[in-house]
């Protein structure tokens, strides 16, 4: 079985649906459950910026799960993924959450990748 990295796993959740910051950890502890939910998230938040950087997914805000999102500009979802309270499995209930969801280019770059 040929291991899958990061940003394969969380473009992976991004094409599936709108994905939280707290369900991208839980997708990085499938890949590296050796390592403590700290590194984790740092982890996941250079594989999102790689990503983001590439066009292949947008961060999004929202605040009741309906379709509602925003599209943060990258200065706005930098600070996002910066900040704790969002990557906390509580945040949607909380506050306003952050998604990540794939973009055209990701969707084509990620069955560009499949078998």
């Amino acid at each position: 079985m040929t291991p899958i990295s990061a940003t394969d796993a969380i473009l992976d959740l991004a094409v599936d649906d709108y994905t939280g910051l707290w369900e991208v950890v839980a997708a990085m502890r499938k890949i590296y459950p050796e390592r403590n939910d700290l590194d984790l998230k740092d982890t996941a938040v250079i594989a999102i910026k790689q990503l983001l950087k590439e066009g292949f997914i947008g961060v999004y805000r929202g605040n009741n799960f309906s379709g509602e999102e925003t599209k943060l500009k990258a200065a706005e979802a930098f600070a996002a993924l910066s900040d704790e309270r969002n990557w906390a499995w509580g945040a949607p209930k909380l506050h306003d959450h952050i998604r990540l969801a794939a973009t055209g280019e990701g969707e084509r770059a990620y069955y560009g990748r499949q078998p």
